[in-house]
């Protein structure tokens, strides 16, 4: 086996650390670009949330409306049918067999989970004003679940279908939305 030469071995110097100014600038830079990047995107976020909620809001108050229209037809009907209102919404709900009565009427498909839908909270409540026994009143009422950000306007709904609104809390004393009938 022929002898091989032996590699040399030269070693470079290493480079010396950066100076201390030279990381200053760095981060200078670094940061400056960072801001340039970072603060449109920040001021066009800060413009557009405001918008984008009340489009939002706008789009739940629709949507608790015509929620509120489509609960008082069904509770019309419900009234028709049987001679007085149901003690609770769920009673306008289908049956799980096909049998109709006053506890499942299949008049609506409620959407509401605890009462919620679409950034709205809905509360239901049947009374009596005669001795008879008969439910022949309801006050039916939308509030919206974060005032001011899931919607502005309050709801309220009774017996003669006139859909009523306010700022705080909606009663038969509000002014109407415009006539549902």
């Amino acid at each position: 086996m022929p002898d091989l030469p032996a590699a040399s071995v030269t070693s470079t110097p290493a480079p010396p650390p950066p100076r201390k100014s030279d990381n200053k600038i760095i981060f200078l830079v670094l940061g400056a670009v960072a801001l340039l990047i970072v603060m449109p995107v920040v001021i066009i976020a800060a413009i557009a949330y405001p918008a984008l909620t009340r489009v939002r809001s706008a789009q739940n108050e629709a949507s608790a409306v015509r929620t509120l229209r489509v609960l008082d037809g069904a509770l019309e009907s419900y009234q028709k049918r049987y001679r007085h209102y149901p003690l609770t919404l769920d009673q306008l709900e289908a049956p799980s067999t096909s049998v109709f009565d006053e506890n499942h009427a299949g008049l609506v498909r409620l959407k509401m989970v605890d009462g919620r839908f679409a950034g709205y909270s809905f509360r239901y409540g049947a009374s009596r004003t005669t001795d008879n026994g008969d439910l022949d009143r309801f006050e039916l009422h939308a509030d919206p679940l974060t005032p001011g950000r899931s919607g502005m306007h309050h709801y309220f709904s009774s017996e003669d279908g006139v859909i009523r609104w306010d700022e705080n809390v909606a009663s038969a004393n509000s002014p109407p939305l415009r006539q549902s009938r």
